[in-house]
């Protein structure tokens, strides 16, 4: 493995970080849509208008950023010129790219679900309550979003291998 190889990974590393944050922003973009749908319906633009185009954006420019970190890594050391100070020697890493990116996968992943599954249960225990004792508002949006980011994490730790195997075919083309 080259110096460039390394620098290579970590970059796909950096762009699968992002992407992870551009899927969990997507959730909060698309109810921002259903908001600013609703209160359009009521001719009542709040805040939400706004706030829905600045998380709108913050998403393209994450899914940008996102997309060069995976797919044009090549590009990024070349502009930031990476590897010119280092020799074309091989470093002695007994790791290929393919299980470094299948950690890495694995960890955001599980990180996901870490994180998420306590708030999942604690909006679940919320929403029971309110079911037995009948005077407790209940929010079911509440639960979608914690439910969604754990659904994400099983997809990354199950489909890790297709995963890798798409950004490995794009490393090759």
């Amino acid at each position: 493995m080259k110096i460039k190889d390394l620098f290579n990974l970590i970059l796909k590393i950096f762009g699968l970080i992002l992407l992870k944050d551009v899927l969990l922003a997507l959730i909060s973009v698309l109810s921002m849509l259903a908001a600013v749908l609703m209160s359009s319906q009521t001719n009542t633009f709040d805040v939400s208008f706004f706030e829905f185009f600045n998380s709108f954006l913050y998403v393209l420019i994450c899914s940008f950023f996102a997309y060069v970190f995976i797919f044009r890594t090549g590009w990024i050391i070349q502009k930031l010129k990476l590897n010119n100070d280092f020799s074309d020697k091989d470093i002695s890493l007994n790791l290929s790219s393919t299980c470094i990116l299948t950690i890495a996968i694995i960890i955001i992943g599980g990180w996901l679900i870490v994180n998420e599954v306590p708030n999942f249960c604690s909006q679940l225990y919320y929403i029971l309550l309110g079911i037995k004792q009948k005077n407790i508002p209940i929010q079911n949006t509440a639960i979608i979003i914690p439910a969604v980011k754990i659904i994400i994490g099983l997809l990354l730790v199950g489909e890790q291998k297709r995963i890798v195997a798409f950004l490995d075919k794009r490393k090759i083309k």
